[in-house]
């Protein structure tokens, strides 16, 4: 039996661990190379049910995939504030460390900034994807967060977890950042 590699490509903040924890459920071993950054990715190849997380632009395993997935995010405002709080409080996946983290105003100009920087790196990842002739997924964070069965018609593969088990960051950008609202109103306008 060939190996069966899902490849995750996304930026950050876009659920790609609870899509790790959707195919871990079905056997498959998470491996996300944001944190093994030295490690080529061919390491993962010798697992037969692997699925890697990665964050990079260009790399992309000369492999055969099983399924591949762009991940990405409706709502990109929501996608960069979380980015922006990931940041300042060094939290980024569980298990979530205790901190005290004082709420902190975020300038548009930061906000713009990384909004602008997301829809960048996805587009060039789906640049790479068709320069490559990679049959791919789009999937959507906000079709998924709230429905892991959303996968199952999705990806044409059936899956019994119903529920997540990964908790959500305790630091929210609507608890955290002070402007909020006001940076929430340019939802409309990336929608």
């Amino acid at each position: 039996m060939e190996n069966e590699c899902v490849f995750i490509k996304t930026y950050g903040r876009a659920g790609s661990h609870l899509i790790c924890d959707w195919f871990a459920n079905l056997g498959y071993k998470p491996f996300d190379t944001n944190y093994n950054p030295k490690r080529s990715i061919f390491f993962y190849y010798k697992f037969k049910k692997v699925v890697i997380n990665d964050h990079s632009i260009n790399d992309i395993p000369n492999f055969t995939l099983t399924k591949t997935i762009l991940l990405k995010r409706k709502n990109v405002v929501f996608q960069a504030l979380s980015e922006i709080v990931s940041k300042v409080t060094k939290q980024w996946v569980e298990p979530y460390n205790s901190v005290t983290i004082q709420p902190f105003f975020v300038e548009e100009s930061q906000l713009l900034k990384t909004i602008d920087e997301i829809k960048k790196t996805d587009r060039k990842r789906e640049k790479v994807f068709i320069k490559r002739k990679l049959k791919y997924d789009t999937i959507f964070y906000e079709d998924f967060a709230n429905n892991p069965k959303f996968l199952n018609q999705k990806l044409e593969i059936e899956n019994t977890l119903t529920e997540w088990k990964r908790l959500k960051s305790p630091y929210q950008a609507k608890d955290l950042v002070l402007n909020f609202d006001s940076l929430k109103k340019l939802e409309s306008k990336f929608l």
